[in-house]
């Protein structure tokens, strides 16, 4: 049996879930146009996300990985799902 699949919406919704619980804050206080990446004290930091995305259970359910380097051009919930659903249909 197969993966069931994703929407790009889907992969949304795990990415805000994901900030609301690392920001400790509700979900509808993110949108695709939330610039996320001002909210990490340094590039070394907003890179490492990505390791932390890799490690999610539905990342690796899509079978994506994300590099770091990556991350660098990358700074709202939108960018981030692009890259990530990007990755998941080219798949």
């Amino acid at each position: 049996m197969g993966v069931p699949m994703t929407t790009k919406n889907d992969i949304q919704l795990h990415i805000i879930d994901y900030f609301a619980w690392r920001f400790n804050a509700q979900r509808w206080d993110f949108t695709e146009k939330t610039n996320v990446r001002k909210r990490f004290k340094s590039a070394a930091a907003w890179e490492a996300l990505a390791d932390t995305f890799n490690d999610a259970e539905w990342m690796k359910d899509l079978g994506v990985v994300l590099d770091q380097d990556e991350m660098d051009e990358r700074k709202t919930i939108g960018d981030l799902t692009d890259l990530i659903y990007g990755k998941y249909s080219n798949t």
